[in-house]
């Protein structure tokens, strides 16, 4: 206990060299159990990205917006941080707002209380529940593939066989991406390039599913010649059409990688890769996309669009103001895009708190 207590007292002296961005999550261990962790992030006056986890702990009752509140706010004060909150990040559960609104309670009459324009709606978390959408409608395109691949993985005889003929199409050395091991929440066999099956729960197995099914198309098309697999062959037209799911789901890809890294900041982008996604979406949705046709697709692209829409017109003024203090965009970002930027522009920032430059965000 002296020992957790002295590296307690260490790390709460090192966040006192600035203000601190905090995020947290609930999680619910295999045997029922609800844990909260909370990470701390800052940089170093030499401008060096740390990340702190200074809580992981059980929450005990509901998970009610001001449960979670008197919880993580007990842990901030423990490392004084009170008047030291940046932002807070959280996910777009429902109980997170009653938590932002607790939270602006409990620090009311503090020197510097929390305001509810910090709270970040976590940016991965968003196009979560936006491929969600989307793979609820072209669920279905990608059945007769599963059922296959999860023929073909059914039987050691099948998976032997299934080896062979990626040798003979001199496949058997390729290797996994890093990616699909922690997509798939244990799918893969290490070692042997199979086709992987996708998690629901997890977007990016979908992709990851789709992506080696359409690597590994010709061994699959030669084991799909089997009696048994017949029913399940995919056609030229079907292949196509995992193709165009492919295109799609991408782009997502593309930009969550980029997003999950911790070693550079990602907050000034997320406007513009909002906007490349919905740009992206709504070419979908109006036929003008040059690789994406299937009406499934078309219809999912739809959905993803007003849900991803939904979630821009709720982000946080925070992301407006990275954006515009980020080097490589500032101003002229907004003015390349068609925002309004002339006489127009300070009401258009008027709802960003006035000392956010000033005295949240020190300058490089």
């Amino acid at each position: 206990m002296t020992t957790f207590i002295d590296a307690r007292a260490k790390v709460t002296a090192t966040l006192q060299e600035a203000k601190v961005a905090l995020t947290t999550d609930l999680w619910t261990s295999p045997n029922k159990l609800a844990f909260m962790g909370i990470t701390a992030s800052y940089l170093t006056k030499a401008f060096k990205p740390i990340e702190v986890i200074i809580g992981f702990k059980q929450l005990l009752g509901e998970h009610s917006g001001m449960n979670i509140g008197d919880s993580f706010y007990d842990t901030i004060k423990l490392y004084d941080l009170q008047e030291r909150m940046l932002s807070v990040t959280t996910d777009n559960a429902s109980s997170n707002g009653c938590f932002i609104d607790h939270l602006v309670h409990l620090t009311r009459n503090n020197s510097r209380p929390f305001d509810k324009d910090m709270w970040v709606r976590c940016f991965a978390h968003v196009l979560n529940i936006c491929v969600q959408k989307i793979l609820e409608i072209i669920s279905q395109l990608l059945q007769k593939l599963r059922d296959l691949v999860t023929s073909i993985r059914a039987s050691p005889q099948r998976i032997q066989k299934f080896k062979k003929i990626l040798k003979s199409f001199g496949l058997e050395n390729e290797a996994y991406e890093p990616g699909e091991i922690a997509a798939t929440n244990g799918a893969v066999i290490t070692g042997d390039l199979l086709p992987i099956l996708d998690v629901k729960t997890r977007w990016s197995s979908a992709y990851f599913f789709v992506k080696r099914g359409v690597k590994l198309r010709r061994p699959i098309d030669e084991i799909a010649k089997d009696v048994d697999l017949r029913k399940n062959e995919l056609n030229r037209d079907e292949w196509s059409v995992l193709n165009q799911v492919l295109v799609l789901l991408e782009e997502f890809a593309k930009i969550t990688k980029y997003i999950e890294g911790s070693g550079y900041p990602t907050l000034s982008l997320v406007v513009p890769m909002y906007n490349r996604l919905l740009t992206i979406l709504e070419d979908v949705s109006h036929h003008l996309h040059r690789s994406i046709s299937h009406p499934l697709i078309v219809k999912g692209a739809t959905a993803g669009l007003e849900k991803l829409s939904a979630y821009y017109d709720k982000a946080s003024h925070i992301v407006m103001a990275a954006t515009f203090m980020d080097p490589r965009l500032k101003m002229q970002y907004f003015i390349e895009n068609g925002w309004s930027c002339g006489g127009e522009s300070g009401d258009a920032f008027q709802p960003i708190e006035e000392n956010l430059i000033a005295n949240r965000v020190k300058p490089a």
